[in-house]
């Protein structure tokens, strides 16, 4: 209860519950971005041939622009990143970015490379396409260099001080092969210009750690998991970059929202009916489930790029009958 009370004095409670992207100021640290809410990482569209689909990313972006939800990442994990040339990557921010309407959601940029200067090169590229924000991903090639703690802290430390976006740690272990270690992150986390982590490391006890060991900097925790959005609000969270959030995003809101109310119970019926239909689209089928579902629903995903496959005929029957079974809210 102390977790929950201390949560409620947050920034994230003094907040509408429609939850509009805002600033914070403080007296004690120069930081003043929110990433309290939840946003979607926006799958990259692609042709039968495996081309960008670029005209398919802009009516993706203009069908789900004015869903509740607080923003949009471009170039996630859901957005195939690793499978893109410098070049196409340079095509997918600028295509967000002219959608964009308005400044009420936040763009946050996947920037993160292998490399410090094309990580640089990427956040400069979206700052002049009008982005908010840069989320940078552990380099994910030389890994037994980069678990040693050192080479991370002075890797951010240089991507931040160089950096004109407000940046937000990536951490996915299972992805990359590297985990952020407390000691970095603590660190970390008092660098005027890093102001957060998405936490995909699907581990509460490592979620938890990351909120504790953060109190007092002006940083947030958000959750890289649908299945883990109530369980990790309730340990001190402040919301989410969740793929399953293309698919449900009122559903995903309204999870968020009856927290903030108090609904606990509320908020808990409507985790549980999530659980299914996001580990069909993330663990179970991947992107490929992902962008099926979303095809479905009306948007123009495409296929994965290669090497990944797009569903089998048995598959797409299965996670089909998962969304059509789970009771999203609308």
């Amino acid at each position: 209860m102390r977790v929950l009370r201390s949560l409620k004095q947050s920034s994230l409670f003094s907040k509408s519950v429609n939850l509009q992207c805002s600033t914070r100021a403080s007296s004690s640290s120069p930081k003043t971005s929110s990433l309290a809410g939840l946003y979607a990482p926006l799958p990259t569209p692609f042709k039968q041939n495996g081309d960008l689909d670029l005209d398919g990313l802009h009516y993706n972006v203009e069908k789900c622009w004015n869903s509740p939800l607080n923003g949009f990442v471009a170039l996630g994990t859901t957005g195939e990143f690793p499978l893109l040339t410098l070049d196409e990557k340079i095509s997918v921010l600028g295509a967000i970015a002219e959608k964009r309407t308005g400044k009420g959601k936040r763009l946050i940029a996947g920037t993160g490379s292998c490399s410090l200067k094309e990580t640089l090169h990427l956040i400069k590229i979206a700052e002049n396409f009008g982005y908010d924000t840069a989320m940078v991903i552990t380099p994910y090639y030389y890994v037994a260099k980069m678990n040693d703690g050192k080479s991370l802290v002075q890797y951010y430390t240089q991507v931040a001080d160089s950096s004109p976006l407000p940046i937000v740690l990536y951490d996915f272990p299972d992805a990359s092969g590297v985990s952020i270690s407390f000691d970095a992150v603590a660190a970390l986390s008092k660098h005027p210009n890093i102001i957060g982590i998405k936490d995909s490391s699907n581990n509460l006890i490592r979620t938890m750690e990351f909120v504790r060991i953060t109190q007092g900097n002006n940083f947030e925790v958000l959750v890289g998991s649908g299945s883990l959005l109530l369980p990790s609000l309730m340990i001190g969270a402040t919301g989410g970059i969740v793929g399953v959030g293309n698919i449900a995003p009122v559903h995903c809101v309204k999870i968020l929202e009856k927290f903030i109310q108090g609904d606990y119970e509320g908020s808990s019926v409507l985790q549980k009916r999530l659980v299914g239909l996001n580990r069909a689209v993330t663990s179970k089928y991947g992107i490929a489930g992902m962008k099926a579902v979303m095809n479905h629903l009306g948007y123009k995903c495409g296929i994965p790029r290669s090497p990944l496959q797009p569903l089998g005929n048995e598959a797409l029957t299965d996670v089909l009958d998962i969304l059509n079974n789970c009771e999203l809210e609308d």
